[in-house]
């Protein structure tokens, strides 16, 4: 690797492949370009089928860090002062694995999340966090669009999520609940747009290819229809989300599109959304209703972008339909509702239960178009002037140097030490599952086993 070459490293959630964590990355790559990118999170994956690049472990960027040191370490966004490493790997957890994970002792859990990881402690999207995670000291550390709702209630994360803000070199957030709850010990936090507002402007040519992808495969997205999503959650009784919807589709003659903004363990499913479906069509028709079920990031914006109006839970699906000036209406969610308070409070609009939404779609409706579009290029400007303030840090000086070959060095480097702390993470568990008595009975009967062929030897020589 050429030295001297330059790249950024961005963090979070990714491997979980949420909407809003993939949009987090692909929005930040294009914000740095040309600065060569490549991100970490709790662990690899392959995100091809999402649309976006691959993902490698935090964990093994620190032990290549001094040979193979990024210029900055960007923490790209979300809810990171809250989750830490069992939490994480819960949701991180394949579906069809999720049982086994759930039925462990907490205790075990936590353990197998430190050897899947190899880390010892710590919250799973703040590295550093991590006593054993070094970089070298000219690496800048940054964070981007952060967001700690439930920071003033848990008194003993906030002030954790202060001691470890002290290492960054650069701070923002996203809603004033948590600038509030942090701005005492850092004044240097910024309070700026989510990020992800700029997708529309900076992903225009992939999303436009998604449209035509999405109106050749269903002539829904070719009318006026509105799309649903909501967590696992919020559908444990589908006939309430499905009386409300059915109620707003026959005012406003809107189709349905239900959309998951993401799969992982305890978000969204399609078994919950089939079961809606299937309510939905018994007083629509079939024909009215259809589940988007394309897990393609870009075919996800686009469908939000054709629609007439976003009913979500998801903070992100707000997100990129404002930044496409849709109409949106939150079912209830603290963290959505920050948001809405900080940048929409003029829309007097709030989150609701599904009673409340038929009057607040007939609300937002209402709205006019050009009171989208102002609030729509406000936040697109601040987050704009916020992520200059970043670049402003980070010198692309010798951006040019890092070639397709210097990448392919650093993707096999990071593969190949995690495939290494992988083994021995299975040493390890190997070894604590050999109780000391285990071990006593077999050297006894290895030994007795000894006994017995030395004697029948010496029987039959006899």
């Amino acid at each position: 690797m050429n030295s001297g070459a330059q790249y950024v490293a961005l963090s979070g959630a990714f491997e979980r492949d949420n909407f809003g964590d993939l949009l987090f990355g692909i929005v930040s790559e294009k914000l740095l370009h040309p600065i060569p990118v490549i991100r970490v999170g709790l662990h690899s994956r392959c995100l091809r089928e999402f649309g976006s690049p691959p993902v490698y472990s935090a964990r093994a960027l620190s032990a290549i860090g001094n040979r193979l040191p990024p210029i900055a370490l960007l923490c790209v966004g979300g809810e990171i002062f809250l989750a830490d490493l069992k939490n994480a790997m819960a949701f991180n957890t394949p579906n069809e694995d999720h049982r086994l994970f759930s039925e462990m002792l907490p205790p075990r859990q936590e353990r197998f999340a430190q050897l899947a990881a190899n880390r010892q402690a710590g919250l799973a999207y703040v590295p550093w966090s991590d006593p054993t995670f070094a970089l070298p000291d000219s690496t800048k550390i940054l964070l981007n669009s952060c967001g700690g709702t439930m920071l003033s209630n848990t008194p003993a994360s906030a002030e954790l999520a202060r001691t470890l803000l002290s290492r960054a070199d650069f701070l923002s957030v996203r809603d004033s609940r948590t600038h509030s709850a942090i701005h005492d010990a850092v004044p240097s936090c910024h309070i700026a747009p989510d990020v992800v507002t700029l997708v529309a402007r900076l992903c225009s040519s992939e999303i436009t290819h998604a449209e035509k992808t999405i109106t050749q495969q269903n002539d829904v997205f070719n009318g006026n229809y509105l799309l649903f999503q909501a967590k696992d959650r919020y559908l444990k009784q589908p006939s309430l989300a499905a009386e409300a919807i059915t109620q707003i589709s026959k005012s406003h003659a809107l189709d349905v599109v239900l959309q998951p903004a993401g799969l992982a363990s305890g978000h969204d499913s399609f078994e919950r959304m089939k079961k809606l479906e299937a309510l939905i069509a018994a007083k629509l028709g079939d024909n009215r209703v259809h589940i988007q079920r394309d897990r393609n990031v870009y075919r996800q914006v686009a469908a939000i972008a054709r629609s007439r109006i976003v009913i979500a839970s998801s903070l992100h699906c707000r997100i990129v339909a404002s930044a496409f000036a849709r109409p949106r209406v939150s079912l209830s969610n603290g963290k959505v509702k920050s948001y809405i308070d900080t940048w929409e409070s003029q829309l007097g609009m709030s989150t609701y239960t599904f009673d409340g939404l038929p009057a607040a779609t007939n609300q937002a409706l209402s709205i006019p178009h050009t009171t989208w579009v102002k609030l729509r290029d406000e936040q697109v400007s601040g987050a704009d002037r916020n992520f200059a303030l970043i670049r402003d840090l980070i010198s692309d000086q010798h951006c040019g140097s890092f070639t397709p070959a210097d990448m392919n060095e650093l993707e096999q480097s990071l593969l190949l030490e995690e495939t290494r702390y992988l083994r021995a993470g299975l040493l390890s568990l190997a070894s604590e599952s050999e109780t000391w008595a285990s071990r006593t009975i077999w050297k006894i009967k290895h030994r007795l086993g000894t006994m017995i062929q030395q004697a029948k030897r010496l029987t039959a020589r006899s």
